[in-house]
């Protein structure tokens, strides 16, 4: 069954005294805080950054998630991060899959279990929680075996040069379609979910 939702709800976030700071502030000083510590403070950093690039015609419509990655029926896949969506279409497509996650789930794998089982995989998909957690450097040299190493979520930069300077193979993220409506939803208060239709999934690949 899907994981219940622990996250920040987008009132709290917003109400925030310092995130108030940054109302009305240039998108160099949101550009900066990659070097924070702190989690909420690295999610600006890279909403700001998805912001810049968030155009409708950057990358390629996404479909499925096997078909991007190219899986195969013979093919071990890692998947780090527990995205719950996904694992259906995943596990039907491959010969085994390897979940990786920081939290107690089961049937996933704890972090310690990745330099074990990643170098074995022939395809990793990589949650863009990990650009947020400081995990992503580190476990990109794990992947040296697989044949496609994706990055992917809502969050994920659809940016050409993560592909030419890491050993990823394909990012793919959303580009906001409506900004208007979709800015308005989320200062109300709105979830991910409630402005998905004003969202489009793409992709970008070192094949492109």
């Amino acid at each position: 069954e899907p994981l219940p939702n622990w996250s920040t709800s987008a009132v709290e976030f917003l109400s925030r005294p310092f995130v108030k700071e940054f109302e009305g502030q240039s998108a160099a000083r949101l550009l900066d805080q990659y070097r924070s510590s702190d989690p909420i403070l690295r999610s600006l950093w890279l909403s700001a950054v998805n912001a810049l690039l968030n155009m409708p015609a950057r990358g390629d419509p996404s479909g499925t998630l096997s078909h991007m990655c190219g899986i195969e029926r013979t093919d071990t896949v890692g998947l780090v991060g527990y995205f719950y969506p996904v694992l259906p279409e995943l596990r039907a497509n491959c010969a085994r899959i390897h979940v990786f996650d920081l939290r107690d789930i089961p049937g996933c794998h704890p972090p310690s279990m990745e330099p074990v089982l990643l170098p074995h995989c022939d395809v990793v998909v990589i949650t863009g929680t990990t650009m947020l957690n400081d995990t992503l450097e580190g476990l990109l040299p794990l992947c040296s075996r697989a044949r496609t190493v994706a990055l992917v979520g809502p969050s994920v930069p659809l940016s050409r040069e993560l592909l030419q300077s890491t050993a990823l193979t394909l990012v793919a993220g959303s580009v906001v379609i409506d900004p208007e409506p979709v800015a308005r939803g989320i200062a109300r208060g709105g979830s991910a979910r409630s402005v998905k239709r004003l969202l489009q999934k793409r992709h970008i690949s070192q094949w492109d």
